[in-house]
């Protein structure tokens, strides 16, 4: 019998846009995932994109809190969460620039599934600067080069198209991109859901949610 896993990648545009609805009409499409990776989570003292996205999931939600400061006179953060089916078994988390203007971080969770271990690693590059791009994937890929796993899932928006020197280093390092579809406006791919695997697998990607964020939801299969 297959195992499968299907993981999907999400920046779910803040409380930009037509907020909150838009949130309240993304479980829908989300409801037969085992894993999300959501950026730009927002979270107030009022309002929480992926609590209320986990009302309807109800699944394991671990997340990192980041870039707190005002947004339309509100205090609050643009998170990176991570929402499975798996509970945990170790959760890791990186913060680049931390308490500077233009913070950002990476989540990693490892899981068991179907007796393979698996890192998941969700991540928001910044969109100003390549140079600080380039050295957080490196610091990423030296957090990650001390860890064992049978698979490890790269997830996030990455702020850099397929040709970028960013997205090839990440491929240099072993990571496959199994997407040729745009996943933001005029047709950009700017998020990506890279995997390597000491084992087998057969991988499918596709787009799953077009028009309730600036991103588009991508999804990816896994099969072994």
């Amino acid at each position: 019998m297959k195992n499968k896993f299907k993981i999907a990648t999400y920046n779910i545009w803040k409380d930009c846009g037509k907020f909150p609805q838009r949130i309240h009409q993304m479980p829908e499409f989300l409801k037969k995932l085992d894993c999300i990776c959501l950026q730009e989570d927002f979270e107030s003292d009022a309002f929480c994109s992926s609590d209320t996205i986990n009302e309807v999931l109800q699944l394991e939600k671990t997340t990192l809190s980041i870039r707190k400061k005002k947004r339309n006179g509100i205090v609050s953060s643009s998170n990176l969460t991570i929402l499975s089916k798996v509970k945990p078994n170790n959760i890791q988390q990186l913060i680049f620039d931390e308490n500077k203007e233009d913070e950002r971080g990476t989540l990693i969770v490892e899981i068991t599934y179907h007796e393979k271990k698996i890192l998941i690693v969700n991540t928001h590059l910044t969109n100003i600067d390549q140079k600080k791009r380039i050295e957080h994937i490196y610091q990423i890929k030296n957090t990650l080069d001390k860890k064992t796993a049978d698979l490890i899932i790269l997830c996030g928006d990455m702020n850099s198209v397929p040709n970028s020197k960013e997205v090839q280093c990440i491929k240099r390092h072993g990571f496959i991109d199994y997407n040729n579809n745009p996943t933001y406006e005029k047709g950009l791919t700017l998020d990506y859901i890279l995997s390597k695997s000491n084992f087998p697998i057969q991988v499918k990607s596709k787009i799953i949610i077009q028009n309730l964020s600036d991103h588009h939801c991508l999804q990816n299969k896994f099969v072994w």
